[in-house]
């Protein structure tokens, strides 16, 4: 049995979401932020943001997924982070808001457009991510 332990943030992250219609699904590497119309399955990547700020991403997909009508999101575990910064990654059916998601570039959120999951399944990363997980040697 794999049991895992779910740290008290996480657990503070998932009241604040489900009070806003939000579904959080809490697992070992992943806090899934999802809106109960999620189906899955239809998404075919995500855009991509980093920040060394986890609450800033969190903040940042709620306001993304509400105003572009997205409904799922993934940031890592509180206890699960690799290299200097977390990862926030918000899925879509296609890279149709990729230049609209721009604005949200700023000091402290790094914007890198968009994944395929194709790209993901791959193993293509950027070289800045290799480094990283070099260190850490965990992957995604």
């Amino acid at each position: 049995m794999n049991i895992f332990k779910i740290s008290k943030v996480d657990i503070e992250t998932a009241k604040k979401f489900t009070k806003h219609g939000f579904v959080i699904r809490i697992g070992q590497s992943w806090l899934w932020i999802l809106k109960p119309e999620f189906k899955g399955k239809e998404e075919t990547g995500k855009y991509l943001f980093f920040s060394r700020d986890r609450n800033k991403l969190i903040e940042t997909a709620q306001e993304i997924m509400e105003k572009y009508k997205l409904y799922c999101a993934k940031v890592p575990s509180e206890n699960y982070k690799v290299g200097e910064d977390w990862v926030l990654c918000i899925y879509d059916v296609g890279p149709r808001f990729k230049n609209d998601l721009r604005v949200y570039q700023s000091e402290d959120l790094k914007y890198r457009y968009w994944k395929s999951d194709k790209d993901t399944a791959e193993g293509k990363y950027s070289q800045k991510f290799i480094e990283a997980n070099s260190k850490q040697k965990t992957l995604f």
